[in-house]
């Protein structure tokens, strides 16, 4: 059977087992130990769906209704499944969001991550490697369609990782990506158009669409006034390369990884105190990845290294010479091993390399928020003068998002320009601030 009438089969089923949004609904017969609800099990239960064996992976009672009873059923597959196995896999995911129609790829990603598709056009067909050992697809299908597949033979449970990450990645550089669900095909050969197995899945994050990204080759996404900006002669997409580094970045490190997904959460929610707090977490995560890299690579001077064992000496006197401090020793003596220890303020600023993204003084202004926000300290004042609360709190986090943006897109080899929030979405208010900032910022 071809993918996309497995798809329409499952999809209208009716009666006693049918899709409810993203899950599917299944009515059965009471099969209770003792009449008790809580023994209730159907996980690895097979079923018979118009002569399709399968079985069922992830469910959750949902109610009784008399002798029956009614469970959501998150994932179920083929009875030959097998998450160990390699095999070519394929993800397809129902394109149910209106945005997905008139998606353009060509306005975020340079022309050398292009290819050629008999199906699909060439500006939404991207091709591009991981870990220098895969050769990862991912397209919109004319069927309505997302997809992403693997040329080469990979075990399931790789692959999901891969797809996952490969969706946070394009809807973090585009401001969309279609989720929620979608169905895992296990074929023979890569061009195989009838499957060998299939797992479906609703443990997807939410379709996310946020007008929050930064990568836009548009010049008209750059101002909203009548304002001509010249942005011609400057790179404003994401190259193939780059892209590549994003994704190998984000599965080699899971707090690089955890970063993106807390900043495009924030970016779902209306922008508020809380919202901010998650930016200042998406620093802090960062930031302690930076200061682990520090921690790694620098070495001691040995000039540091003779003042600190003088100052050790001076301090173990004083300390022998008042038994108050006696208890306090080690904490002490620590501090002072510390000493040379870069400053908080400055394991945020290491984060922005002063020779790629030159920051302003308002820039710093909204960095050094980050404690006042993740110690739940309101009201945030003072950055903008003669502004209201909610003027500087939109203020603050557009800010923050697009330096969040800047260090991120630095940190994989990006060069070119991308948007500056605040100006583009706040310019009408006339904030004296913003009157000499450019509607971009460049990373060199």
């Amino acid at each position: 059977m071809k993918k996309t009438k497995l798809i329409d089969v499952i999809e209208a089923q009716k009666n006693n087992f049918y899709k409810d949004e993203n899950i599917f609904l299944l009515k059965k017969d009471n099969e209770f130990i003792d009449g008790d609800p809580r023994t209730a099990k159907i996980d690895d239960e097979k079923l018979d769906i118009n002569g399709m064996k399968i079985k069922i992976i992830s469910s959750l009672l949902k109610r009784q209704e008399g002798d029956c009873s009614c469970w959501r059923i998150y994932e179920f597959a083929s009875i030959g499944f097998n998450e160990t196995r390699e095999g070519y896999y394929k993800l397809w995911i129902p394109c149910e969001n209106a945005s997905s129609k008139h998606f353009n790829l060509s306005y975020h990603f340079s022309s050398d991550i292009f290819a050629h598709r008999s199906y699909g056009s060439l500006n939404d067909y991207l091709k591009f490697n991981i870990k220098e050992k895969y050769t990862f697809s991912f397209f919109y299908h004319n069927s309505n369609f997302l997809i992403i597949d693997c040329e080469e033979k990979i075990t399931f449970k790789e692959f999901d990782e891969y797809c996952r990450v490969i969706l946070s990645a394009v809807g973090f550089i585009t401001g969309f990506i279609q989720m929620d669900r979608g169905y895992y095909f296990e074929d023979d050969d890569l061009e195989c158009s009838e499957y060998k197995n299939f797992k479906y899945t609703s443990c997807f994050s939410p379709t996310y669409k946020s007008s929050f990204y930064t990568i836009e080759g548009n010049p008209h996404q750059y101002c909203f006034s009548n304002k001509k900006v010249d942005i011609n002669e400057k790179n404003k997409k994401l190259n193939k390369k780059d892209f590549e580094n994003l994704i190998d970045k984000m599965l080699d490190n899971i707090n690089f990884r955890e970063a993106i997904d807390t900043l495009t959460t924030a970016n779902t929610l209306s922008i508020s105190y809380h919202s901010m707090r998650l930016l200042a977490t998406v620093l802090e995560i960062l930031t302690q990845k930076n200061e682990l890299k520090d921690k790694t690579t620098r070495i001691k001077f040995t000039y540091e290294k003779n003042f600190i064992c003088q100052l050790k000496e001076v301090a173990k006197q004083i300390i022998d010479n008042n038994p108050d401090l006696k208890e306090k020793e080690g904490k002490i003596l620590s501090r002072i091993g510390n000493i040379f220890d870069i400053s908080n303020n400055d394991k945020l600023l290491s984060l922005f390399d002063e020779n790629t993204i030159k920051l302003n003084e308002l820039d710093k202004k909204c960095i050094m928020l980050r404690n006042h926000l993740l110690h739940g300290n309101v009201p945030v004042t003072g950055i903008l003068k003669d502004q209201d609360e909610i003027t500087q709190v939109m203020f603050i986090y557009l800010k923050l998002t697009t330096l969040i943006n800047a260090a991120i897109y630095s940190s994989i080899g990006y060069k070119g320009i991308i948007r500056n929030l605040p100006k583009l979405f706040m310019d009408y208010k006339n904030i004296e601030e913003l009157r000499n900032e450019e509607y971009f910022i460049s990373i060199n």
